[in-house]
């Protein structure tokens, strides 16, 4: 579920896959602490490193996402899984 109560769900994906593979859910934003419900963007004129800030209160998030996103990553590489599908 988004930050604005509506979702990304991708009906090609489950109509395909829903019986040939098992997901994870996922929100980056809770298991990274960033500790908000506001909602966020990326930011910034450098199109490969943009700047994770909350809407309204301006808190740049960057960081502390790009350490978790480096940390889950790593986890995963060791894990047995034939893929990842990223939700954008």
């Amino acid at each position: 579920m988004r930050y604005d109560g509506q979702h990304k769900l991708d009906r090609f994906c489950v109509t395909n896959w829903e019986n040939t593979w098992n997901g994870i859910p996922y929100v980056p934003r809770w298991n990274a602490d960033c500790h908000t419900h506001e909602a966020m963007r990326l930011v910034g004129d450098d199109p490969e490193r943009p700047r994770l800030l909350t809407v309204d209160a301006k808190v740049d998030l960057t960081e502390k996402m790009e350490t978790f996103v480096q940390k889950r990553l790593d986890q995963l590489e060791k894990e047995d899984m034939p893929g990842i599908c990223v939700q954008k």
